[in-house]
């Protein structure tokens, strides 16, 4: 009886011992299969993703309240796991781009799994990446919360590449590609080589050619893109090269052709800082289409830094086999005249600036320019003026002072309508020594015009961006056409008497009019626009 007894007490401390040292245990690894589809599961698009949460698939769940997290990827398509994928920490960015570069902090197993101690991550996210397919994030925020494995779900990506050609076929290397959702800002300020930010709604990617001219983007979810090919020394070759819209699935693609920027770039001889600045060219030897215009300001901003002390110009040509011949004028602080000319030639080939001479067979004055009606009304409107003589334009701001050489001047302004380029046209303004009296130089109209302010309001407008402008009449005639750019403040015009329709289109934004009729107070137009719908 009482071995009977010694027997059953030392059988339950045996029982009680193997469940102990059961506890103790370590879990098993998760088998390595195909896991179910869950709607649970992030889905991997780039967008700021809530880590979400799901029951643990076969085998013990995993306590993350100790600062552990076990992570398990797998494809979208077919559940099987995915070895190799990089967790790295990712900080909060508003910027389109990652340049994050920092090393993985750890990566899947061949069974997807990675377990991370969350103490030592001082990051609120965590990048996922992998082979071919679109980048991840997970919130740590959320995933500290739970108390269950976080189940990342990714997407099969695609793929570009962008072949960057000259109009003669030879590569061009060192190119800035950039690659972003269509209809969104193309930063200029992109790095040579960078990554959408899968927490930004406008992502930007950004790679560099090679020598061969290509620049390859891996990583890319589905969809319809904006690519742009940016280069210091040349332009888009057509206006579809400026903006080519890439729909991407799967692998894909892209040929962009480019050609020759042409430039000048002068220098004043002199020790004295430049204070103005005129330049005379033939614009209608000149290419000034509204693509081409906004490409201008990267070409200029390389080539000032090539040359931080030079007069820099730069256009692009209706036709590259004619020389298209340009003359610049230098006021210094010393009141110094320097003039020099040169023709147009391709940026690439530019080595050394054009020195420039001084001019020492002119008299000036130093003159402010007003524009009146002919019933006396002042008009705030920049003006123009062509000295017969020399050639030279100067333009005369309102309320700024010009230093005009003496002679004979012929007037014209910006964004003319018509009737005031009518009234211009024959008008000659004469500048001696001694007449007019004073500083102030009056230009009387002898037409009755009135001002119209237009004011685009246009949201998150970059700086090569621009607005089209159409100005009819009542009887539907077109007054006038301009290009506007935001950094070029409110639109001032003169505008006959009576009902004004205007219209106005820009990129990226739904087509905005509106009517006014022109009396004899300032009339001031604002124009909202409202970002168009993506294309679907």
């Amino acid at each position: 009886m009482k071995r009977s007894r010694a027997l059953s007490v030392a059988l339950g401390i045996a029982i009680a011992a193997a469940l102990w040292i059961a506890r103790r245990t370590p879990e098993p690894p998760v088998p390595t299969t195909a896991l179910p589809s869950s709607p649970a599961t992030t889905d991997g698009a780039v967008r700021p993703i809530e880590a979400s949460r799901r029951s643990p698939v076969d085998g013990p769940s995993v306590n993350t309240g100790l600062g552990h997290l076990s992570i398990l990827t797998v494809a979208e398509e077919s559940g099987q796991p995915i070895g190799g994928a990089t967790l790295q920490p990712m900080p909060r960015s508003d910027e389109p781009f990652s340049t994050s570069r920092s090393d993985p902090f750890t990566e899947t197993d061949a069974t997807g799994r990675a377990d991370i101690d969350l103490t030592e991550v001082d990051t609120p996210f965590l990048l996922v990446r992998a082979t071919h397919r679109v980048a991840s994030v997970i919130d740590l925020a959320v995933a500290r919360r739970g108390e269950s494995p976080v189940v990342v779900s990714m997407q099969a990506a695609g793929s570009v590449r962008a072949i960057v050609l000259r109009d003669t076929g030879i590569p061009i290397a060192e190119a800035l590609v950039l690659l972003s959702p269509a209809g969104r800002g193309q930063p200029e300020n992109a790095p040579a080589r960078a990554d959408g930010n899968p927490l930004s709604d406008a992502p930007l990617w950004s790679r560099t050619t090679d020598s061969f001219g290509a620049a390859d983007f891996q990583g890319l979810p589905d969809g319809r893109y904006a690519l742009n090919a940016l280069h210091a020394d040349y332009l888009p070759y057509s206006d579809a090269d400026v903006d080519r819209i890439v729909d991407v699935a799967g692998v894909t693609d892209v040929h962009v052709t480019m050609t020759d920027l042409y430039g000048v770039v002068f220098a004043c001889p002199t020790r004295a800082d430049v204070e103005r600045v005129a330049w005379d060219l033939a614009v209608r030897d000149v290419d000034i289409r509204a693509p081409v215009v906004r490409r201008l300001g990267y070409g200029r901003r390389a080539l000032e830094r090539r040359f931080p002390d030079g007069l820099v110009l730069v256009h692009r040509p209706w036709n590259p086999d004619v020389d298209v011949l340009v003359r610049c004028q230098a006021v210094t602080e010393d009141d110094a005249i320097w003039v020099g000319e040169w023709p147009l030639v391709p940026v690439r080939c530019l080595t050394d600036p054009v020195f420039m001479r001084q001019d020492t067979d002119h008299a000036y004055r130093d003159m402010l320019v007003r524009v009146r009606t002919v019933s006396g009304r002042p008009l705030s409107m920049p003006i123009r003026l062509f000295h017969e003589d020399t050639r030279m334009p100067i333009d005369c701001p309102p309320s700024e002072r010009r230093l005009l050489p003496l002679g004979t001047y012929r007037v014209a302004t910006l964004r003319a309508t018509p009737q005031l380029r009518e009234a211009l046209d024959s008008m000659r303004v004469v500048l001696t020594a001694t007449d007019p009296p004073g500083d102030v130089l009056d230009i009387v109209l002898d037409t009755e015009l009135l001002p119209l302010t237009i004011r685009p309001l246009v949201p998150a407008l970059a700086a090569a961006s621009y607005v089209a402008f159409r100005i009819r009449m009542a009887d539907g005639r077109t007054i006038m056409m301009a290009n506007w750019t935001v950094s070029e403040g409110d639109l001032e015009l003169m505008v006959p008497r009576g009902p004004v329709r205007v219209e106005a289109r820009c990129p990226g934004y739904e087509d905005v009019a509106a009517e006014i009729d022109a009396d004899e107070r300032r009339d001031v137009l604002d124009l909202p626009f409202r970002a168009r719908p993506p294309a679907r």
